[in-house]
Formats: C-alpha cells, sequence, structure tokens
C-alpha cells in the first residue's frame, strides 16, 4: 500500500504530464486550425475570381463561349471541393480543440501546483479523477489532424496522459 505522499507524488506527475501533452496538442491544433482556415480563403477567393472572369463579357470576346464555360467550371468545381472539405467548420473545429487543450493544460497546472499539496488526500483523489475525466473527454473530443494513412508510421507508444485503448488505464483509479 501506497503512503499519501508516494499517492499525491505519483497524481502530481501525471498531472504533469497532462500538462506537458495538453500543451503540446494545444499548440498543434492551433496551427491546424491556422493552416484549414488558409486553405479556406484560397478556395473561396479562387471561387470567386474564377467566377469574376467567367462573368466578364470581355472575357467571352477573347477566349469564346468555350473559355468561359472552362472558367465557370473551374469556379464550380473550387466552389464544390470548399463545400465537400468544409475548411471553415475544420478551422472552427480545431479552435475549439486548441481552446479545450489549453484549458485542460492550466486545469492540470493548478491541480499540481496548488491542489496536491494543499487538500486532504481524499479530495486530491477527487480533483484528480475530475482531471482524468477532462483529459479523457478532450481526447475523445479531438479533430482527427492527420490523414489515416499518414498516421500509419508512427509508432504507437503509450503515453499514460492519453493512453491507447479504452479508459484512462491509471492504476492510481483502478483502472
Amino acid at each position: 500500500m501506497k503512503s499519501e505522499d508516494e499517492l499525491r507524488e505519483e497524481m502530481a506527475e501525471e498531472a504533469e504530464r497532462i500538462e506537458t501533452w495538453a500543451r503540446i496538442w494545444d499548440d498543434a491544433d492551433r496551427k491546424d486550425a491556422t493552416r484549414w482556415s488558409h486553405f479556406n480563403f484560397e478556395l473561396v477567393i479562387g471561387a470567386g475570381v474564377l467566377s469574376a472572369a467567367a462573368a466578364s463579357t470581355g472575357l467571352t470576346k477573347s477566349f469564346g463561349g468555350v473559355g468561359t464555360g472552362l472558367l465557370a467550371l473551374a469556379a464550380a468545381i473550387l466552389s464544390a471541393v470548399a463545400t465537400a472539405l468544409r475548411p471553415a467548420t475544420m478551422s472552427a473545429q480545431f479552435n475549439t480543440a486548441a481552446s479545450a487543450n489549453s484549458g485542460l493544460a492550466d486545469s492540470a497546472r493548478v491541480f499540481r501546483t496548488t491542489v496536491v499539496d494543499y487538500l486532504s488526500i481524499q479530495d486530491v483523489i477527487m480533483e484528480f479523477k475530475k482531471l482524468c475525466d477532462r483529459r479523457d473527454t478532450v481526447v475523445t473530443n479531438a479533430p482527427i489532424s492527420r490523414a489515416p494513412w499518414r498516421r500509419s508510421g508512427v509508432p504507437q507508444v503509450k503515453i499514460s496522459a492519453w493512453p491507447l485503448g479504452k479508459g484512462p488505464g491509471n492504476s492510481l483509479l483502478g483502472g
């Protein structure tokens, strides 16, 4: 049986891992949100420019009906890609995930720097369970940031802050 001090130390170490990984994912999600936002901008501007060019009467005289038809087709294709990929929605999802990770990291830091040392062991364990539940919720709700074929080469290392499989897998919680 572990002493109170050992339990507090293990929970503080786990909270530090949660904080570290939440900061990493916060940064990665913000970069993905920016990427999707730029992609959305490029698609919408490209579709708008092509639509305007196709509607121009001067181009109709220069290129004829086939040229303006091809420009209109290209504009429609860009609009369809923007609709199918939903880059604005993806950007918003990654911003939401980044905010959730930032909040999780802040909560883990507060737990590690204040709660673990100043509350009774029962209250610390209860707060630790809340922190782990929040971590699991954030991880579960996170958008997929890489295509499956790009993730397949990534080694599957078990990280206790984000364990593989079901549940937190933390011995402190009996999981």
